[in-house]
């Protein structure tokens, strides 16, 4: 464990290639540390740029422990750089079915089930965007960037508009209540 948190990438504390080393040590140690593998994985595929062995890593990562949100997540995230949309979406749907929800899986859920572009698939493209678009309605932008499907573009794009028009109309009513609140407070 002490190993395994040492090369921990973001701690500053070590270059990446020094924590691919670390990871690697821990898992000649005991190859069936999950973490291990996934932290080697993850600095092989962003800072090392070894594809190949960072999938390995991974996918030993997942055999361990298939449950793995973290790992799932890069197996996604790997697959769609692959072009590989089968596999991405198996690893956003465990993801998804583990009950997460943050900005960036609800966007890569709305980008891969678009590109599917059939009608189950757009139907969860849009509830996937919509979830997106309640964390921020910039969200819905960077969805419409990655696909084609014009009419699913239109309408994420009308969703952007409506939660920005929502997002104005707080605002000012928060600023109405701020301003009561200044000039009857007593000085």
């Amino acid at each position: 464990a002490l190993l395994i948190e040492r090369a921990s990438p973001g701690s500053g504390k070590e270059s990446f290639k020094e924590a691919a080393v670390a990871f690697e040590s821990a898992i000649k140690e005991k190859v069936n540390l999950s973490r291990a593998h996934y932290g080697l994985g993850t600095c092989l595929y962003y800072t090392l740029q070894e594809k190949k062995e960072a999938e390995h890593h991974l996918l030993e990562s997942h055999r361990l422990a298939p449950h793995d949100g973290e790992t799932n997540w890069q197996l996604a995230v790997l697959y769609k750089g692959k072009s590989d949309l089968a596999k991405e979406l198996v690893h956003l749907n465990a993801c998804l079915s583990s009950g997460s929800s943050t900005p960036q899986l609800e966007v890569a859920a709305a980008s891969a089930f678009a590109r599917r572009n059939n009608k189950e698939d757009t139907t969860k493209a849009l509830n996937h965007a919509a979830k997106a678009i309640a964390f921020d309605p910039s969200y819905g932008e960077t969805i419409v960037d990655e696909i084609t499907n014009e009419t699913l573009k239109a309408k994420i794009l009308e969703m952007v508009k409506k939660a920005r028009a929502e997002a104005r109309e707080r605002d000012k009513k928060e600023e109405k209540v701020l301003i009561v609140k200044y000039f009857s407070s007593p000085t």
